[in-house]
C-alpha cells in the first residue's frame, strides 16, 4: 500500500486505489460462486442421466458429490433416494411399496425441502398411503372372500356328508344281519349257515374244524388255533385249543358280539365288555369301558364304538390310539395288526396307526358300509355291493398272496379278512375268496370254501341284533344316539 491508499500491482506496476481493491475482490469471489452453481447443476444432471439409464450406483457416486457441494441439497437427496428405491425417475417414488416416512433419505429431504418441494414429497407419500390403504383393503378382501368361500365348503361338506349318512344308514341296518357269517384267519375259514348251522375248513391240527355239530349259531369267530360261536341266547361255543384263553368263556352270559385278535373280547347288551386271554386285554382298562357299541381286537390293541360315534382304545401305543381321541361319526372300527380303522357315517374310511403317526389318513373311498383289514391290507364293502383294497407299500411281493384281487367281486353283503387273505359272502349265500386262507393248503381251502352254499343269517339272528340295538338304544338305521323322552329320534339322522 502506497502513499494516498494507492497501491501498486507487483507484476505490471498498474496502480489502483484501495476501494478499487475492494472492487476486484468482490468480483473474483463472484466469480468462485459462478463456477460452484455451474459444478452442482453438472453434478446433478450426471446423476440424474445414469438414473435414467438405470445404473443407480454411478448416480449415487454424482449425487453425493452435490452432497459434498451443498449438504442441505433436497434435490440430491431425493435422487439417492431414487437410487435406493430402484427408479429412474423421481415421479415412480409415489410408486413405492412401503411408507416413505420411515426412509432416512426421504427424512432428510423433508429437513432440507423448502415449501414447493415439500408439498410435492408429501403428494409422493400421500400416492403410497393411498396405495397400501388401497391395497390392504383388497388383500382383506380376498381373505374375507376366501373365508366364505370356505366356509360355504365346509357347510355344503356337511350337507354332503349328512345326506351320504342318511343314504347309506339303511343299507348299512340291511346288511347288518351278515355280520359274523364268515371269518377267517391264516388257519381256517368259517360260515355261518342260515340254519344256524355251521362250515368250516382248515388245517384242523387242533380241532378247530370241529364244528358240524353246532347249532342255534348266530355269529362266528375264526381265532386260528380254534374257533368261536355265539348262540342266539347270548352263550359262546368254542372247538380247538383253548389253553391260551385263561378262562371259561363259556360262562360268559348276554353276549351281543365277539371279536378275536390276539385274545378274545366279548360285548355285553349293556354295552360293557368281558375279556379272555393272557394277554395284553387282560392287562388293559377295557374291562371299564361303558356305552360299547362294537368292538374289534387287533395284534395288540383294541378298539371300542361307544354310542355317541366316537372310539376308545385299549392296548399297545404303537398303533394310533391317541390319534383316534377326535374321531366323531364313527359307526364301524376295526383293529388291524398295525393300524386302527374308522368307517364315519358318510361312507369314508380313516387310519391312523404305524406309519400314519397320528394324523389320520384317508383311503379315498366313498359309498363304504363295512371295513375289515388283515396283516398288510384294508378293504371296504361299498353300498352297490362291489369292494375295494388297499395294500400297505412297506409290504413286499412276499406279502401280496393276491388278497387285493377282490376287483370283480359282485353282490357282496359282508368281508372278512386273514392275514393274506379275503373272504366275501355274496347275496345268494356262495361265497368269495382270495389270497392264501390255510397255511399250507391255500389253492385247496378256495375250493373247498367257493362250494359252500347257504351262507347267511338266520331269523334268529335278525331278533338279536334287534334286541341288541334296543338295549342299546343306538339308532337302528344309523347307530346314532337317540334322544326324546316321548317322541324318540336319532340325533345324527333324525330318524324316528
Amino acid at each position: 500500500m502506497g502513499s494516498g491508499g494507492i497501491s501498486a500491482c507487483d507484476s505490471c506496476g498498474l496502480e489502483y486505489s484501495q476501494d478499487r481493491m475492494k472492487e476486484k475482490v468482490q468480483e473474483i469471489k463472484g466469480l468462485v460462486t459462478v463456477s460452484n452453481i455451474a459444478d452442482f447443476e453438472s453434478l446433478m444432471k450426471r446423476g440424474l442421466l445414469f438414473l435414467e439409464d438405470g445404473d443407480c450406483r454411478q448416480a449415487s457416486k454424482y449425487f453425493n458429490k452435490v452432497l459434498d457441494l451443498n449438504p442441505e441439497s433436497t434435490s440430491a437427496y431425493i435422487g439417492l433416494l431414487c437410487s435406493e428405491l430402484g427408479f429412474k425417475r423421481e415421479e415412480q417414488i409415489g410408486n413405492h411399496n412401503a411408507e416413505l416416512e420411515s426412509i432416512p433419505l426421504f427424512q432428510k429431504a423433508m429437513r432440507f425441502a423448502n415449501n414447493e418441494e415439500r408439498e410435492k414429497l408429501n403428494g409422493y407419500s400421500k400416492s403410497v398411503k393411498d396405495s397400501i390403504s388401497l391395497k390392504t383393503l383388497k388383500e382383506q378382501e380376498k381373505i374375507e372372500n376366501e373365508k366364505r368361500k370356505e366356509q360355504k365348503r365346509l357347510i355344503e361338506g356337511a350337507k354332503f356328508k349328512k345326506a351320504q349318512a342318511i343314504k347309506l344308514a339303511p343299507i348299512r341296518e340291511s346288511l347288518c344281519k351278515f355280520h359274523g357269517c364268515i371269518d377267517v384267519s391264516g388257519f381256517q375259514a368259517v360260515g355261518l349257515k342260515t340254519n344256524g348251522s355251521v362250515v368250516a375248513f382248515g388245517l384242523n391240527k387242533s380241532g378247530e374244524c370241529n364244528v358240524s355239530h353246532w347249532k342255534d349259531i348266530i355269529s362266528v369267530c375264526a381265532g386260528g388255533s380254534y374257533t368261536l360261536g355265539l348262540k342266539s341266547n347270548g352263550r359262546v361255543v368254542v372247538s380247538g385249543d383253548t389253553r391260551l384263553i385263561k378262562c371259561n368263556i363259556t360262562d360268559w352270559r348276554e353276549i351281543t358280539l365277539l371279536s378275536v385278535g390276539n385274545g378274545i373280547m366279548g360285548l355285553k347288551a349293556d354295552g360293557t365288555v368281558v375279556i379272555a386271554g393272557d394277554n395284553f386285554l387282560t392287562q388293559s382298562d377295557a374291562i371299564n369301558w361303558r356305552n360299547i357299541t362294537s368292538i374289534s381286537v387287533g395284534f395288540l390293541h383294541a378298539v371300542g364304538l361307544t354310542k355317541d360315534g366316537t372310539v376308545v382304545t385299549a392296548g399297545s401305543t404303537d398303533f394310533g390310539l391317541h390319534g383316534v381321541s377326535n374321531w366323531k361319526d364313527i359307526v364301524s372300527v376295526c383293529a388291524a395288526p398295525d393300524r386302527t380303522i374308522g368307517l364315519t357315517a358318510d361312507g369314508t374310511v380313516i387310519a391312523v396307526g404305524r406309519g400314519y403317526n397320528e394324523t389320520p389318513y384317508t383311503y379315498g373311498w366313498q359309498d363304504i358300509v363295512a371295513v375289515s383289514a388283515g396283516k398288510n391290507h384294508v378293504i371296504g364293502l361299498k353300498a352297490d355291493g362291489t369292494v375295494v383294497s388297499h395294500l400297505g407299500s412297506s409290504y413286499d411281493d412276499m406279502d401280496n398272496y393276491g388278497q387285493c384281487n377282490v376287483d370283480n367281486w359282485k353282490n357282496i353283503v359282508a368281508i372278512s379278512t386273514g392275514n393274506h387273505s379275503t373272504v366275501g359272502l355274496r347275496k345268494d349265500g356262495t361265497v368269495a375268496i382270495i389270497g392264501t386262507t390255510c397255511i399250507g393248503l391255500p389253492h385247496i381251502a378256495q375250493c373247498a370254501v367257493n362250494e359252500w352254499t347257504n351262507i347267511g343269517f338266520s331269523d334268529r339272528a335278525v331278533k338279536h341284533i334287534e334286541q341288541r340295538e334296543f338295549n342299546q338304544k343306538s339308532c337302528r338305521f344309523c347307530g346314532g344316539e337317540i334322544e326324546g323322552l316321548f317322541k324318540k329320534k336319532c340325533k345324527l339322522c333324525g330318524k324316528i
